[in-house]
Parts: structure tokens; C-alpha cells; sequence
């Protein structure tokens, strides 16, 4: 290979970077019932650095479903975020009442798979990443039977849309913001506001 066309292949994965978009989702500003699909990083409220996030939600320390909403700078800066790819078909995501909707470039993308890989453990994550790889988003969706992970880094990651779930999360009460938070959210941020009913999901 030569240098010429060494270049050309970077300048191609680097127009692949802000160009396209991991997992053939759909435009949440549209949102079609019937047909969707959405990468969703449900916000637990915590910031991702504070090993001691489990106890805090515990101990109501912290602010449920709100860190990545307030704080959406962060979002860029994370070199891991944790997501569910949803569709119409299959809607079943993390914990949580509130998440965001977002678009990322497939350059970022670290691993998929249809069952939780526990990303915040290193040594997991790594075993993910050389067990499982990246599936394609119609396979992940299709072997997916309970929420499925997507792990990615938050550099280029664009906020599509803010989700909120209705009623009952695999049967027990989610926890989070009510909704009049998440429509004044979506009204500051001027982002599209989809809620998924028990129903639907």
C-alpha cells in the first residue's frame, strides 16, 4: 500500500466518523409507534467515576436519571458510556425512567452484545471486546431477549432525543425524575421528548 493511498483510507474512515451512524437507528423527532429503533444510555443519575454510585442510590445520595441531562458536556468527555439498542420489537432497556436518545458515529462503537457485558468492570469489558466484538445491530436486536449492551465512547455522540418509560420496568416500579422533569428537559435542550408505555415495551 502507498502513502497516497494509505491517506485516502484515513480521510475515508474519518468522514466514516461524523458521517455515519452505529445501529440504523430512526429520527426520534418522527417517531413512529410501529416502527423505531433507538441507542439509549438510560441515565442512573450518577457520575460515572464514583466507584461508590451503587450506595449512593441506595442511600438517595444521588440525583436519579439526571447526571448525563445535566451535565451533557460530560457526555463528550466519557471514554465509556453503556447503552441498550431498542426497537419496536424489542424495548427492553436498563434500569431507569429517563435515558437519552443518542446518534454514534460506528468508528466509536467498543462492543455490543445481547446480554449485559457489566462495562463498568474493566477486566469484563476487555473479555467482551475479545470474546464478542461489535454484532450487527439486526443480529444484536434479533438474539437480544433480555436489554442488551452497547458500549461506546461519548466523544462524538450527538443527543438525538430524551426517552422516558411509562408505568412498570420488568415488572417492578422504575425509578427517576417524574415526567413533568423530563418535558421541561426536552423543552430546555429543544430535543425531542419519546415515552414508552408498559404496552408497548
Amino acid at each position: 500500500m502507498n502513502a497516497g493511498s494509505q491517506f485516502n483510507m484515513m480521510e475515508a474512515r474519518a468522514a466514516l466518523s461524523t458521517e455515519t451512524y452505529w445501529g440504523g437507528t430512526t429520527d426520534p423527532a418522527t417517531h413512529d409507534p410501529s416502527k423505531f429503533r433507538y441507542l439509549v444510555h438510560m441515565d442512573n443519575g450518577i457520575s460515572p467515576e464514583n466507584p461508590q454510585g451503587a450506595r449512593m442510590i441506595q442511600e438517595n445520595q444521588a440525583k436519579l436519571g439526571q447526571y448525563y441531562v445535566d451535565n451533557l458536556a460530560e457526555l463528550a468527555l466519557a471514554d465509556i458510556v453503556s447503552g441498550s439498542l431498542i426497537s419496536h420489537s424489542h424495548q427492553k432497556t436498563f434500569k431507569g425512567r429517563m435515558g437519552l436518545i443518542l446518534d454514534v458515529p460506528a468508528v466509536d462503537i467498543i462492543v455490543s452484545s445481547d446480554r449485559d457485558v457489566y462495562s463498568s468492570y474493566s477486566s469484563r469489558l476487555q473479555s467482551a471486546i475479545n470474546d464478542i466484538g461489535i454484532m450487527d445491530p439486526d443480529e444484536l436486536l434479533a438474539k437480544s431477549r433480555g436489554y442488551n449492551e452497547v458500549v461506546f465512547s461519548g466523544e462524538n455522540a450527538r443527543v438525538a432525543g430524551l426517552l422516558y418509560l411509562l408505568g412498570e420496568w420488568h415488572g417492578r416500579n422504575a425509578t427517576g425524575p417524574d415526567f413533568n422533569f423530563a418535558q421541561t428537559k426536552a423543552r430546555e435542550l429543544d430535543i425531542p421528548l419519546v415515552t414508552l408505555t408498559p404496552q408497548t415495551r
